[in-house]
């Protein structure tokens, strides 16, 4: 933990000298962070970086932080997240190692694993060459997965229910929505923010779940 302290110390006396910081360190600064469990540092990394750090840089610091991260700051880290803007392109595609799939199974549509998650069933659908909207439903489904655990870590301490709540109303508005397994989640705990207030909330998002796409 004292080494990763000490790298971010010198990260961030180099971020703050007039020197010209190489882009690539911002990443490699990031990994150390997360392997130290450093996961608010990491968060200031990518709020203030995002543009120079690969999405699959994001995607393994967003997946750490809702599982382990300050609670309080897992809401600002999703915005962080989408304004960051997923990339849809082939190359992004190919090079995604994140997710526990080979470039060899996407080409082929299979895995070289057993697990059973739903991006993984979704992808094991899709063509050698998925189009821009398979890429979109999938990268969708990974940030859905962000949401399913956040969700699930605030209704773990219900004096939290108000980021819960902030979270579920800003999700409609950048075209987000629960999936079924969080929406369950959500239902069977209503009590938390209110039965009338959760099937509003709840109502809103599958309807502009019908025909919306996450904004970019």
């Amino acid at each position: 933990m004292k080494a990763h302290s000490e790298a971010f110390s010198v990260y961030n006396m180099l971020r703050y000298s007039k020197r010209t910081m190489c882009k690539a360190l911002h990443e490699k600064i990031l990994h150390i962070l997360i392997a130290g469990k450093l996961f608010k540092d990491a968060y200031v990394v990518v709020k203030d970086n995002a543009e120079h750090i690969s999405q699959p840089a994001i995607k393994k610091f967003a997946s750490a932080f809702m599982k382990f991260g300050n609670i309080n700051l897992i809401n600002d880290v999703l915005k962080v997240i989408h304004g960051s803007g997923y990339k849809t392109d082939q190359d992004f595609w190919r090079s995604y190692p994140c997710i526990g799939v080979s470039n060899t199974s996407v080409e082929h549509g299979y895995f070289m694993n057993n697990e059973e998650s739903e991006q993984h069933r979704f992808l094991n659908t899709i063509r050698p060459s998925p189009t821009s909207m398979e890429l979109e439903q999938y990268l969708l489904i990974l940030i859905q997965g962000l949401f399913q655990t956040a969700v699930s870590r605030y209704i773990a301490q219900p004096e939290k229910k108000e980021l819960l709540l902030q979270l579920l109303q800003w999700m409609p508005g950048q075209g987000y929505a629960v999936d079924s397994t969080t929406r369950n989640l959500i239902l069977k705990n209503s009590e938390l923010l209110g039965r009338q207030l959760t099937a509003e909330i709840l109502s809103k998002q599958h309807i502009m779940s019908k025909g919306s796409q996450p904004k970019r």
